[in-house]
């Protein structure tokens, strides 16, 4: 790992509730995207990019609330990014129940796991279960894509792991 005095954004600790903070790194514009997704589904407001370049981004709401953030080269990198600037609070704006952040791929993201403990679960409960984590209320055609996406790339862990028995 780098060495700096400013927070680095780790995927698999901070996904869950990632804090989006000026002098964040974030090693590539990928995990900046996700980080930014996760923290406007969870802040309850809409996100967009209007600039998303490798080495340079601009988040925006999309209500107008005048939130926005600025990551750009850290340290002169043309692939590691820093925030450089937050405005606004996303809070001001009226939250958000049908988020486009939270799209069918998103969804089956969280739901990875769920599905792969309870493989039956009709969407009503995969419906409940978004509602209660997320505040978010998603379409059936939105969960049942989810669920689709969810088992194939369970089923795909679950092939790969099976292929590497048999080597």
């Amino acid at each position: 790992a780098m060495e700096h005095e400013f927070p680095e954004f780790n995927m698999e600790r901070d996904l869950k509730n990632p804090e989006l903070t000026v002098g964040r790194i974030f090693t590539n514009i990928y995990d900046f995207r996700v980080a930014d997704r996760m923290y406007s589904i969870l802040n309850g407001f809409e996100v967009t990019l209007p600039k998303n370049d490798k080495d340079k981004a601009v988040a925006i709401c999309t209500n107008n609330c005048r939130w926005r953030i600025y990551p750009s080269g850290y340290n002169r990198s043309k692939v590691t990014l820093q925030v450089k600037s937050i405005k606004g609070l996303p809070d001001e704006c009226p939250w958000s129940y049908k988020n486009k952040s939270a799209n069918s791929r998103w969804l089956s993201k969280m739901f990875m796991e769920e599905i792969a403990d309870h493989p039956c679960m009709k969407v009503k409960g995969y419906k409940k279960s978004i509602k209660k984590k997320y505040n978010l209320n998603c379409t059936n055609s939105q969960m049942n894509r989810a669920k689709e996406n969810a088992k194939e790339a369970v089923k795909g862990s679950c092939a790969k792991q099976y292929a590497r028995l048999r080597d």
